[in-house]
């Protein structure tokens, strides 16, 4: 027991050094503190929406409706971490240390994963939490059963999305460590299955602003593994209790199983790495920066996987509403505004997914040990920080343009369209300076591979932080001060026009001071 103690507190250690990398612990200390007042400001504000989703649905006699759709949202963000947790890297440094010591191989496994365990227990409180506690505040009689199983179904929730990942995780390795093209597969497999999810979960979530009380019985029918763990809080049946013990008790066993089988083996990794960057005289050093970054974007498996979800996603929504029609696309988002204000709606949705690409937080610590050369090149820092400035631009700007232009044949106005795109291309502007902003804030160039820059680094979950409260900005200030969708619009665009200014002056000024004394 005592030996498990110290890795729990090795393993949040370890968390940390992996987020900030060689700071100071102050340092280190205040960008934790930024990034607990995010996720706090971020379950505020989703617990926010939940509750106007119980004053709408739970006056009607649907607060189970309400509980259902945070069932649902919970499972698939749930799988989403998992899925996308797993990198296929079996042994490391870290590994064969721990193996040198007199400790179980059992206690090791265990405490690496409650450590995963700890970081999705996350998401379950923050999406299904708000929905049990405001059931039992709306509905008529106080159930002690419900609030008792509803907390318990929020506690084993994730040892669905760990066990799940380590299952991923075997099956990875086994099938694509020696492969010539194993890393994008490693990298590709799991984005699929992510686009997928969502996909799923939009199909899976629509209509239900629109459930009558007397249909609600086959709306949930038909979403039968939801119906289950719905049975499982409310009623407690058989059947229920059985398959949530196979959702979350199963998949933890078999993945602790299936990790102790390939934890500390080296399987193998297949290894072509053909990496060049020459300075002619025949082009200028900005198209040399830019070609190396752009190089870099497409070359990098994990970079490239991770980031472009949210163009593809933009895109694909945009398809399904002009398929499915807008109506059915707000219906499954919860929203019911007038036709003069789908514009702004448009435009916040894109926003939500634009801030699920980032790009340029990422691109200094990218450099790792060869931080040096760049900073050694004839070139000016401004021209450094353009040219990673642009990759985003290049990668995101045709998905606004095509997005924005279907919307626009949508509502059949072409400055709809306009607009749709001018202010989702300045939220593209803001969240792609601030995330370069925040890099090199807390940048981390001593990795041993991308995944822990893209995946693990404090600047990733800083900057998808901010930008998920940027995004959320526009329905905080509708629900809190409950003034007209079209002057929330412009007061958001204000905010971000402002917010763009003060953090691309901090970049080329402040920015150039810390990435002149950036060390590897």
């Amino acid at each position: 027991m005592r030996n498990l103690k110290i890795l729990f507190k090795n393993n949040f250690n370890m968390l940390l050094g992996r987020l900030q990398g060689k700071k100071k612990r102050a340092s280190t200390t205040t960008a934790v503190l930024l990034l607990v007042l995010g996720v706090v400001g971020i379950f505020a504000l989703y617990s926010l929406q939940a509750w106007s989703m119980f004053e709408g649905l739970g006056k009607l006699g649907l607060g189970k409706l309400c509980v259902f759709h945070g069932i649902i949202t919970t499972i698939t963000v749930i799988l989403i971490i998992g899925i996308m947790r797993v990198t296929g890297k079996t042994k490391g440094g870290d590994a064969d240390f721990l193996l040198s010591l007199p400790i179980k191989k059992r206690d090791i496994i265990i405490s690496k994963l409650f450590s995963q365990y700890v970081l999705d227990l996350f998401f379950t409180v923050v999406f299904l939490l708000p929905f049990i506690v405001f059931y039992e505040i709306t509905a008529p009689v106080f159930s002690l059963s419900v609030l008792i199983f509803g907390l318990l179904t929020v506690l084993m929730l994730p040892l669905l999305s760990v066990g799940i990942s380590q299952i991923m995780e075997f099956i990875v390795v086994r099938l694509f460590n020696k492969v010539k093209a194993g890393n994008v597969l490693k990298a590709l497999v799991p984005t699929i299955i992510y686009i997928a999810l969502t996909v799923l979960l939009l199909i899976k979530t629509s209509g239900y602003g629109s459930v009558e009380f007397d249909s609600m019985e086959s709306y949930f029918a038909d979403r039968w593994v939801s119906n289950q763990l719905l049975s499982f809080v409310f009623d407690q049946s058989l059947v229920s209790i059985l398959v949530f013990v196979g959702l979350t008790i199963v998949p933890g066993i078999i993945g602790v199983i299936l990790q102790t089988n390939i934890y500390g083996k080296n399987f193998g990794v297949y290894v072509n790495k053909k990496e060049s960057f020459e300075l002619t005289k025949k082009q200028k050093p900005f198209s040399h920066l830019l070609k190396k970054e752009v190089t870099s974007y497409f070359t990098l498996p994990v970079y490239l996987v991770n980031t472009i979800i949210g163009p593809i996603l933009i895109i694909v929504i945009s398809v399904v509403a002009a398929i499915f029609g807008i109506e059915s696309l707000l219906s499954t988002l919860q929203i019911s505004i007038s036709s003069t204000d789908l514009t702004y709606i448009c435009a916040a949705i894109i926003n939500l997914l634009i801030g699920t690409t980032c790009i340029s937080c990422v691109s200094i610590s990218l450099e790792g040990n060869t931080i040096w050369f760049l900073k050694s090149l004839p070139v000016r820092t401004n021209q450094v920080f353009l040219a990673k400035l642009f990759v985003p631009l290049i990668i995101v700007v045709p998905s606004l343009l095509v997005s924005s232009t279907i919307f626009g044949i949508i509502l059949g106005s072409v400055l709809s369209g306009v607009i749709i795109f001018a202010v989702t291309l300045l939220f593209l502007l803001l969240t792609d300076t601030m995330g370069l902003m925040i890099n090199l804030w807390c940048p981390k160039l001593n990795w041993e591979n991308e995944i822990q820059v893209v995946k693990q680094s404090l600047s990733v979950f800083l900057s998808m932080t901010a930008n998920t409260v940027f995004a959320l900005l526009p329905i905080a200030i509708y629900l809190i001060f409950g003034i007209s969708i079209s002057l929330v619009a412009f007061i958001s665009i204000a905010i971000y026009a402002i917010s763009l200014i003060i953090f691309n002056w901090l970049l080329f000024t402040n920015g150039k001071t810390i990435f002149n004394k950036l060390e590897q």
